[in-house]
């Protein structure tokens, strides 16, 4: 009656779910708080009428309490959302128990707070993104991810099956950029890194990197095999109509010992030293063969009784072809040099 508030109260069913609204009009100003209870919200039914949802084929079920709000300085949504599970059918990916905390006005999305479990790790985080403009549709998200874990990508990464490969890493993360493009910065540490079938084991992993949509850029990967310190960095190229991955990948070490690759069985088992230099690892996306080079600096061997020293040169490999430019070293009071091919 007249300018007296109206309650009102709202249930029904909604996309497969049911939702429950009551609250207070304010008919001064048309101001109105009202609580939103929604539950089990089918997301494949709702993205038949949200176009964005649709293209970001996210499939699964939502609950969510929000409170609706309108006021003389505008409309606005609040509130929590959980899922006992989502698919992300683009990506072919899921996410356990997403959590997610914001607020919105129909023009900026803010997310004070965001929880998911992915592939085994937990993913948090928080930031805004602007939603009504595509053209200004900027990212900026920052959080941290736990206990990710090397097997859980065993269906995506052949090495990590054939090679055994194990590790737990943690770390950091920044999302910047649009929705259409977005860069990926982040920061991840693991003590140790194994390779079961050839029994090498890495520790002190730091890797610090940026992602775009179509490459991985390693702006530092370091790590110790032994006591050898390793500092590598470079980039990887995703698939680009079925073109296959390529990397152009650049490091160095200093005072490796020949002892591991013994131990590898990569050499002969008399062979012993130390090796300082640079490694430089390369895959083209058309060719079936990676091409690497070793560059050696002042390095050492020693053989059934033979040393050599100060040995310089450069070692190519190409599929199965080792080609050797100009290894020079010191042996005795003379002096050796190899070139060519095996």
């Amino acid at each position: 009656h007249g300018e007296a508030p109206m309650d009102v109260l709202f249930l029904g069913k909604l996309y497969g779910g049911t939702y429950e609204a009551g609250g207070t009009f304010h008919r001064t100003g048309d101001a109105f708080l009202l609580p939103i209870s929604l539950s089990q919200l089918n997301l494949e039914s709702l993205a038949r009428d949200l176009p964005p949802l649709k293209k970001a084929q996210i499939t699964g079920a939502i609950s969510a309490k929000l409170v609706a709000r309108k006021n003389s300085l505008g409309f606005d949504v609040e509130g929590t959302a959980e899922s006992s599970r989502l698919s992300l059918n683009a990506q072919q990916e899921q996410l356990v128990s997403p959590a997610l905390d914001f607020k919105t006005d129909f023009k900026a999305l803010t997310i004070k707070r965001f929880a998911t479990v992915w592939r085994g790790s937990r993913v948090s985080g928080e930031g805004n993104a602007g939603i009504a403009n595509p053209q200004n549709d900027h990212l900026s998200l920052r959080g941290r991810i736990e206990r990710l874990s090397l097997a859980g990508f065993s269906d995506r990464i052949a090495a990590v099956r054939s090679e055994g490969l194990s590790a737990v890493a943690g770390g950091s993360w920044v999302l910047s950029g649009s929705r259409e493009n977005p860069e990926l910065r982040f920061t991840l540490s693991s003590p140790s890194l194994r390779a079961a079938t050839r029994k090498l084991s890495l520790s002190g992993i730091l890797l610090t990197g940026r992602a775009t949509l179509s490459s991985l850029f390693l702006e530092q990967l370091r790590f110790s095999l032994g006591k050898t310190p390793f500092s590598l960095a470079g980039s990887i190229q995703w698939p680009r109509n079925n073109n296959g991955i390529a990397w152009d990948i650049t490091g160095r070490f200093s005072g490796f010992p020949v002892a591991t690759l013994r131990q590898q069985g990569i050499i002969s088992s008399d062979v012993a030293g130390t090796l300082n230099g640079e490694i430089a690892l390369t895959q083209r996306a058309n060719s079936p063969l990676s091409s690497n080079r070793l560059r050696l600096s002042k390095s050492s061997l020693t053989s059934r009784g033979v040393y050599l020293r100060d040995i310089n040169g450069s070692i190519t490999q190409s599929g199965k072809t080792f080609s050797l430019q100009k290894i020079q070293g010191n042996v005795g009071e003379g002096r050796i040099e190899l070139t060519g091919s095996i």
